[in-house]
């Protein structure tokens, strides 16, 4: 949510001084739904509209955290779940912390680099 405010995708007033998680995942919601699609085939239509679907079923596990398939092959290479269509509808770069102890002697793996959640 911090980057929606920054960003001044999401508002509030400056009267609030506390915010329910209910509350923001409203705020959340509203700016998923806001959103309009790219293009204008049918096959896009449906595509963002799935997105979207997709988007709103999994916003409540914001309030606990998400589970999202990391990839090693670079800090923003994630496995395409429902979970990072939040991010991508909203344009939020998503990145993991994944760094490997420079002590511990690496093979480079033979077959394609596992994900893990």
């Amino acid at each position: 949510m911090n980057i929606l405010f920054l960003q001044w995708k999401v508002k509030l007033s400056p009267q609030k001084e506390v915010i329910t998680s209910d509350e923001l995942l409203t705020h959340l919601g509203n700016c998923l739904l806001s959103i309009q699609p790219q293009g204008k085939s049918e096959g896009l239509q449906l595509n963002f509209q799935q997105n979207v679907d997709d988007a709103m079923t999994v916003l409540p596990k914001l309030a606990t955290g998400l589970d999202v398939n990391v990839r090693f092959t670079g800090v923003s290479d994630f496995e395409y779940t429902p979970e990072c269509s939040v991010f991508d509808l909203l344009g939020i770069p998503l990145y993991h912390g994944w760094l490997v102890d420079p002590q511990v002697m690496v093979e480079a793996p033979l077959s394609p680099l596992p994900r893990w959640s």
